[in-house]
């Protein structure tokens, strides 16, 4: 099946951004990278966003305009928890608070291997309890993320399950990381189609993360 123009662009510029990443050999280069990659989608001038502190998580409201102030997307980003910032996801995350006519928060945790399995997922322990704490109802809430960030969703719905708070309305995977052992069968069947996820990759990216812990801990891999 062709795909269309849009797509291929899409993949390309994908494509560039891994290429670029695996020339600078780093985690910093990975991160430049992926700035980098960002830089192809500029802000709407219509959206407002603001700098917070979530329970000492930094954060950054995003807002359409006309979204209802009572409900929150709080928005976990992707870049395999060793990458990724406002700055790569400030758009992707601006198009879904236009389209779901809420206002969305998106969380800056902490990135491995400075800051190693679980700060990530305290972190969003932390702003959702801020939320809360001030005065959000957490049945206004929804939890979503993409790639790492859909399995930080997941691994923080069942945290919050764990510790008994009150739980959020939903959580929203997007193309979710919820194992880091890459056994499934599509790393070998797809892997000379996709252009970016490849099991070499997330072995270093889940490596970075864990720091030597079980591939298998529920708040990692909650799958």
């Amino acid at each position: 099946m062709a795909t269309s123009p849009q797509l291929e662009k899409a993949i390309q510029i994908v494509r560039t951004c891994v290429e670029r990443a695996q020339a600078l050999g780093t985690i910093e280069g990975f991160r430049i990278a992926y700035e980098e990659l960002a830089s192809n989608f500029p802000l709407a001038a219509d959206i407002k966003t603001e700098r917070v502190g979530t329970g000492g998580v930094p954060a950054e409201w995003i807002a359409a305009p006309g979204v209802a102030d009572d409900r929150v997307l709080l928005y976990l980003h992707g870049g395999g928890y060793i990458m990724g910032s406002m700055r790569t996801h400030r758009e992707v995350i601006s198009r879904l608070s236009r389209a779901a006519g809420v206002r969305a928060l998106g969380l800056e945790y902490r990135l491995a291997p400075e800051n190693p399995f679980p700060a990530a997922v305290e972190d969003a322990i932390a702003a959702y309890r801020w939320l809360v704490s001030n005065g959000v109802d957490s049945k206004k809430i929804v939890i979503g993320g993409d790639s790492c960030g859909g399995g930080q969703t997941v691994a923080t719905l069942v945290a919050l399950r764990y510790l008994g708070e009150p739980l959020p309305a939903a959580g929203v995977c997007i193309s979710s990381w919820t194992d880091l052992t890459q056994t499934a069968e599509s790393f070998t069947t797809k892997a000379a189609v996709d252009p970016f996820v490849q099991r070499e990759l997330l072995e270093f990216m889940a490596n970075t993360y864990l720091g030597g812990r079980d591939r298998r801990t529920p708040l990692a891999s909650p799958l």
